[in-house]
């Protein structure tokens, strides 16, 4: 088959992406799903809480609503302090952001890709400090306008950073690190903490009582400012965070169940309370002996009106299983399938959803309705139809025993279902009975799209593209792919669209044919929908979501803040927009083609000579990791793994590349947890450079 050679490199270099804003909202969880790492109380009615993806929260109302505020950032924000009710700082990747609302505004005061900082605080208006990788310290004598590095004397990581005055300080970090200082960071001195585990948090009520605590039920307690530290256990948890309320009572919250600790004596005893979640627990913090908020992972918010005797939750969420698949057939009627036979279902465009009962603890991979009573879903060997709107969900009997990934019918009448072992079924008496096609192929089938009546296109692993017609299956080879290709959509017989890991085709000529809109972002797609030929959308793992108006020529970036996997699209003929993906998330847009460009660069703006190290995914990532980087010419490229004190640990290449794309796995059974340096180093005829990233290993 012949394929067009129009390539356009996504990922640019010396250039801006196209940023689009289309006012995408949460509808499940509520009132978002992204993790929440610190939370700030002003007094028992306001709070604000900030999290991934430049994630900023308020509320002045007991956090019966919460409120997204701007804050002109799409950096992970770790860490928050007010010095009162108006002036708060926040600090994250490569940021430090500042508010003089109250955290109604933020604008940035601080941006450099070499920073990452994980703690924030101020003892008063003036004297402030940050702190984090690799044992960066930043400080501020004028509120934050001006900031200036301090020497800190070690390279682990610093994840939090307290002072009681402008003088007395003290930041811990990985490794067991503690450091301290008399002179406002003028010196730094390497305490000692009898750890070697991370310390995640300190807090200090005056110059010579602190406490500390970090991974596996860490504990530390000093009264001479630190001098001695004494460690202790109180627990296997990863705790996060520690917070004192006054001289007696204070509270731990962390690990990934949801643990909450109160002490009423100051640490010498612990008592658990019940949180209510298995969600992790990132922060706490008290206004008062009563009134106090957590947050943590997935968007989880608690909040106590008597002391954490109990904690109600103010997160909403109708599931939190993947949620595969999502099918609308007007702007008020749609159900989303998913992991565990998952069913939810709404009749006011997402305002509320509802459980529906499908009779299976199969995952679901697809969902197809033709009105609002007839539907189908699919997934593991089970196809499933319900004529009630969803009320009642009955097995169809299809003959296979392999897994099926994908549904569509083009009428109640005739449709098609795909999977395993390279399984297509057809019916064309709405699934009464389902007949095997003869499949050219063996592989997985990802994804089925019914043109008309005699006509369909699927795709799936090592770039298998299938036309059937008149019940024949034909194999669509197209040169130069092999990538899994994981959705398909046709808008009329003749254009229609395909996305996969890395790879967007589209064909004009009914598939005799296919564009090669081959780009560099570094995320699997999973979904694809055009409205129309010219206004469509793809998105896939870690958030990433992309939009084009013109047919695909040029493609643009949507800030939607979410770095869930986003594994389907559906959109209704008035511009309505659902998209669903991990942890039962729901995002809805009211104004599909609305465009708020915040910078305008073409991708042809690309300069072809200068390369680019791509970063890694997943990040953070548990066994293994892909990193990428692109060559504009053949060269010697040495690719090494390094530690924070800068020693090697892995080479993964040391060769002669051509050019073009480079991916390579990194496997780190055998390593750690902990933060990496990825060192790229490129000799060519015409340079020699060398760039780095940052890896977070998480396990």
């Amino acid at each position: 088959m012949k394929l067009n050679g129009r390539i356009i490199l996504f990922l640019l270099c010396f250039a801006s992406l196209v940023l689009s804003n289309e006012n995408w909202f949460w509808q499940n969880p509520f009132p978002q799903g992204n993790t929440l790492s610190d939370v700030f109380v002003f007094d028992s009615n306001s709070a604000v809480a900030v999290g991934y993806n430049g994630t900023i929260l308020k509320t002045t109302e007991r956090g019966t609503t919460w409120i997204q505020q701007n804050s002109n950032t799409s950096q992970y924000l770790f860490d928050l302090f007010f010095h009162d009710n108006n002036t708060g700082w926040a600090v994250g990747y490569s940021t430090i952001i500042k508010s003089e609302d109250g955290g109604a505004n933020w604008f940035s005061v601080w941006e450099n890709p070499d920073d990452s900082f994980f703690s924030i605080t101020f003892p008063d208006a003036n004297h402030g400090w940050a702190v984090g990788y690799p044992g960066s310290i930043l400080h501020t004598t004028d509120g934050g306008t001006e900031w200036q590095y301090q020497t800190s004397g070690v390279s682990n990581s610093l994840l939090s950073v307290y002072f009681t005055d402008k003088n007395n300080g003290w930041a811990v970090g990985t490794q067991g690190t503690i450091i301290h200082t008399e002179n406002g960071g003028a010196d730094w001195i390497i305490q000692e903490s009898g750890t070697d585990h991370h310390i995640e948090d300190v807090f200090f009520k005056d110059i010579n009582t602190g406490w500390a605590v970090g991974i596996f039920g860490s504990l530390l307690t000093t009264t001479d400012g630190g001098d001695n530290w004494d460690y202790g256990g109180i627990g296997s948890e990863a705790f996060q965070s520690i917070f004192f309320v006054d001289d007696s009572t204070c509270w731990i919250v962390g690990g990934w169940d949801g643990e909450i600790l109160k002490s009423v004596n100051a640490g010498f005893s612990w008592e658990n309370q019940s949180s209510g979640t298995l969600n992790g627990l990132q922060s706490v913090h008290f206004c008062d002996t009563d009134h106090g908020w957590i947050v943590g992972n997935d968007g989880t918010i608690l909040k106590t009106s008597n002391s954490g005797l109990d904690w109600s939750s103010q997160f909403k969420t109708i599931t939190s299983e993947v949620l595969n698949a999502v099918s609308f057939v007007d702007d008020n009627t749609g159900w989303a399938v998913g992991n565990n036979g998952v069913v939810v279902h709404t009749t006011n465009g997402g305002t509320d959803w509802d459980v529906q009962d499908s009779q299976t603890m199969s995952g679901l991979r697809s969902v197809c309705f033709q009105n609002t009573n007839i539907g189908w879903a699919a997934g593991y060997y089970e196809i499933l139809n319900t004529v009630d709107g969803g009320t009642t969900w009955t097995s169809q009997t299809n003959g296979t025993s392999y897994d099926l990934w994908s549904i569509d019918f083009y009428n109640t009448q005739i449709g098609w279902a795909v999977g395993r072992e390279g399984t297509v079924l057809y019916t064309e008496n709405g699934g009464l009975n389902w007949a095997s096609l003869g499949s050219p192929t063996d592989e997985i089938l990802h994804c089925i799209y019914a043109v008309n009546v005699n006509t369909c296109w699927t795709v799936g692993e090592n770039g298998t593209i299938l036309k059937i017609s008149n019940g024949s299956a034909e194999l669509r080879d197209v040169a130069g792919v092999y990538q899994e290709l994981n959705a398909v959509q046709f808008i009329n017989e003749q254009v229609g669209w395909i996305v996969g890991d890395y790879i967007i085709l589209k064909t004009e000529d009914g598939g005799n044919s296919w564009i090669d809109y081959t780009f560099t972002v570094n995320f699997p797609l999973h979904t694809v929908f055009f409205i129309d030929e010219n206004r469509g959308w793809a998105a896939g793992e870690t958030g990433t979501f992309i939009k084009t108006t013109d047919g695909g020529e040029t493609w643009i970036r949507d800030t939607i803040k979410t770095l869930g996997n986003l594994n389907a699209l559906c959109f209704t003929e008035s511009g309505k927009g659902w998209i669903v993906g991990s942890n039962g998330t729901i995002l809805k847009t009211t104004d599909a083609g609305a465009t708020d460009v915040e910078e305008t660069i073409l991708f042809e703006n690309w300069r072809s000579d200068c390369p680019v190290l791509i970063q890694n995914y997943p990040n953070p990532f548990n066994n293994s990791t892909l990193i990428q980087f692109i060559l504009p010419v053949p060269g010697f490229v040495t690719l090494k793994i390094r530690d924070l004190l800068g020693r090697e640990i892995k080479t993964l290449i040391h060769a002669y590349k051509s050019e073009g794309v480079v991916r390579i796995q990194w496997d780190t059974e055998n390593y750690s947890s902990g933060l990496y340096l990825c060192d790229l180093e490129i000799r060519t005829a015409a340079f020699q450079r060398r760039y780095t990233k940052k890896l977070i290993l998480n396990k």
